[in-house]
């Protein structure tokens, strides 16, 4: 009499290749949905997000981290990347997502400059006196913002013809799609420039600054107050 063979479980024949850049984005959303709980004090063991945090580390062969300890540096990088987006959100976009350059510009009274982080007055300065000691850029409505029909003149008789952006420019066909009604002005310290460019129309590109200091001919005395700080 043939006894039955035991019968086992097979499973199927095939395996889930997982991309950790998915794992990761996966984590991500899980984060978003279960933050207030793990903020409460809950387990990560009964969350959502554990599965993607044992993904992650059977994918990374050589991680030292256990999943308690990975999931600690993951979740301090989300809340860091989350509040760092926030302020911009809150504090530079009035709370919206995106917002067009209102203005760009390269304010050149470098010796003020100079003096203002000799004496460490930089950030008690009103931004209208900052942005005159070199570049800055804005984020909202333009500098002439429901003035652009205005003829205005540099002090060398040269109309101001470059009013509008992309947005500014709607007050011809829609005028609610056209102004936000802010302009925030951020300043660029010319050590943090790496380089600033005009760029041609057939795309040939002509140097403003370089690594910190002018390079446009007939800019070159702009440099001598960071000579003399030296």
């Amino acid at each position: 009499m043939e006894t039955e063979k035991e019968k086992v479980c097979e499973g199927p024949e095939y395996a889930f290749i997982t991309d950790i850049q998915i794992t990761l984005e996966c984590l991500h959303e899980a984060y978003q949905m279960e933050g207030d709980l793990l903020k409460s004090g809950k387990n990560i063991y009964a969350t959502m997000i554990y599965p993607f945090i044992r993904m992650i580390k059977e994918q990374c062969s050589t991680m030292e981290l256990c999943e308690e300890e990975l999931h600690k540096e993951l979740w301090r990088t989300y809340e860091t990347e989350e509040d760092n987006v926030k302020f911009v959100k809150d504090n530079l976009l009035g709370g919206r997502d995106t917002l067009p350059i209102g203005e760009f510009a390269i304010g050149t009274n470098t010796t003020a400059y100079v003096l203002a982080n000799k004496y460490n007055m930089v950030y008690k300065l009103p931004i209208l006196i900052v942005e005159k000691m070199g570049p800055h850029f804005a984020v909202g409505d333009t500098c002439y913002s429901w003035s652009e029909e205005n003829i205005l003149h540099n002090p060398d008789g040269k109309e101001i013809v470059a009013k509008d952006n992309e947005c500014s420019i709607l007050r011809k066909t829609d005028i609610s799609k056209a102004y936000f009604n802010c302009h925030t002005d951020i300043t660029i310290p010319y050590d943090e420039i790496g380089g600033i460019y005009s760029v041609h129309a057939d795309g040939t590109k002509v140097a403003i600054i370089e690594n910190g200091r002018f390079v446009l001919p007939g800019t070159e005395m702009l440099n001598e107050p960071f000579k003399e700080a030296k």
